[in-house]
């Protein structure tokens, strides 16, 4: 877990990696934009976690918040990990249905 109160607990009780990516922001943790160096630093344990022969799985989970942080910090973490986006599946919309893409501005 990375919030700003308490340092990573790194515990095997499974081959399941869950890593939840709170934020480091004051005073909402959530409310966070993770910078590319911070990124950085968890995709080099996560990548260690990946390359463990006794993980099974690594799940990753940003924190999501008004301001859509959670959806840009996954987008660029998979990046840094050198990890293809793919689109999600294409399912007909309901007319004035919003979409995720009406509140994200890249």
């Amino acid at each position: 877990m990375d919030e700003p109160l308490l340092p990573p607990i790194y515990a095997v009780t499974s081959s399941l990696v869950y890593v939840r990516l709170h934020g480091r922001g004051s005073p909402a943790w959530y409310g966070y934009l993770y910078s590319d160096v911070e990124l950085a630093e968890w995709a080099g344990r996560v990548r260690g976690f990946a390359e463990d022969p006794g993980t099974g799985e690594v799940i990753v989970v940003f924190s999501n918040h008004p301001h859509v942080y959670a959806p840009r910090n996954a987008q660029r973490f998979m990046e840094l990990l050198g990890i293809p986006r793919r689109g999600p599946p294409v399912l007909p919309r309901r007319v004035g249905q919003p979409s995720l893409d009406d509140y994200i501005h890249t």
